[in-house]
């Protein structure tokens, strides 16, 4: 499926989450967004 991020969790590191997620199915990359920012765009 194109344009999807497929996670396997999130950690929570104060008011910020950390999501790794796999990257064409060869790497791993990581993601940092505010909880608020990602709560706001819900």
């Amino acid at each position: 499926m194109p344009n999807v991020v497929y996670t396997c969790g999130a950690i929570r590191h104060g008011d910020t989450l950390f999501v790794p997620y796999g990257v064409a199915d060869s790497s791993v990359a990581f993601a940092f967004i505010k909880i608020s920012t990602l709560l706001a765009a819900m």
